[in-house]
């Protein structure tokens, strides 16, 4: 059975580190440790599903979506930030789902999961 392909955005290692442990039995994992790395592997790689963090220095999530409505919008993104009103963040940007930090492991697993197979992206 293919595994899915999922990029992980976030420039918090702990944060990279804990994800993909949970993730990485199931999906074939890239983490980019901000927006300049994530962009750089969405020019050179398809992914099903990115998890992004909004809030990071230089390059930051909103730069990486706008790059993916643009670039990539059959790819689903799930934004991960602390930030307030994510539901209209991911409404205005198109983002298939979000989660508010701090979150549990086994909600992202059951959410990552849902977008891997779920309906196609709304970019």
């Amino acid at each position: 059975m293919a595994r899915g392909r999922l990029l992980i955005v976030d420039d918090e290692q702990d944060m990279l580190d804990c994800v993909a442990e949970v993730l990485g039995e199931h999906f074939e994992l890239t983490l980019a440790h901000d927006g300049l790395e994530a962009l750089s592997a969405l020019r050179t790689n398809a992914f099903d599903v990115v998890l992004l963090d909004l809030k990071m220095t230089g390059v930051d999530g909103f730069d990486v979506l706008n790059y993916l409505s643009t670039c990539s919008p059959q790819t689903r993104v799930m934004i991960a930030s602390g930030l307030p009103r994510l539901d209209r963040i991911a409404q205005q940007y198109g983002a298939s789902d979000w989660l508010v930090k701090p979150y549990h492991l086994d909600v992202l697993e059951e959410r990552v999961e849902r977008l891997m197979g779920g309906a196609p992206a709304r970019h």
